[in-house]
């Protein structure tokens, strides 16, 4: 998903000088069309997300749309938002390799999720994690949804905690 938006707001001249900057590794990845329910070298994943700052900041689209992805493959979890953060640490176990992660409902209209683990590229935490949360809670019809993103108090720290709310 983070392809399609850096492809898009680069456009196909620059996207093409992008993937020929990458190693053969990371260009196959980028060039190809998303797969499902295979593991990906992080290694590669990074770096074609670095390549990819070249889009500028794509903000919460890779986040949202990874929501998206996650909703066309396993839509009951997104039928109210206690069941999504039921789902969450599934989601997580099923997306990624490695860290871990907790997620409870504090009340009605509230979520603490805490993730522990090490991403290379650290907006991984502050921008594509809190996009996906606030997106997938939207479609699974939490209004007004919100996530605060508390990241570690050291910075070689492993624990992140989100702070979901909505109305």
């Amino acid at each position: 998903m983070s392809v399609a938006a850096a492809r898009t707001t680069l456009g196909e001249d620059a996207w093409r000088g992008l993937l020929a900057d990458l190693s053969p590794g990371a260009r196959a990845l980028a060039a190809a069309p998303p797969v499902f329910d295979v593991w990906i070298d992080a290694g590669l994943v990074t770096e074609c997300w670095k390549a990819f700052r070249r889009a500028g900041n794509l903000g919460p689209v890779p986040g949202a749309l990874g929501a998206e992805t996650i909703r066309v493959r396993h839509p009951a979890p997104f039928q109210g938002p206690a069941s999504l953060v039921e789902a969450l640490p599934g989601f997580w176990r099923g997306s990624v390799e490695g860290g871990v992660i907790t997620a409870e409902m504090t009340s009605a209209q509230s979520a603490v999720v805490r993730i522990w683990a090490v991403w290379p590229v650290p907006w991984f935490f502050d921008r594509h994690v809190p996009a996906w949360f606030t997106h997938g809670l939207q479609i699974a019809g939490a209004h007004g949804a919100a996530v605060r993103h508390i990241p570690p108090a050291d910075p070689a720290g492993t624990r992140h905690e989100y702070q979901l709310l909505w109305s």
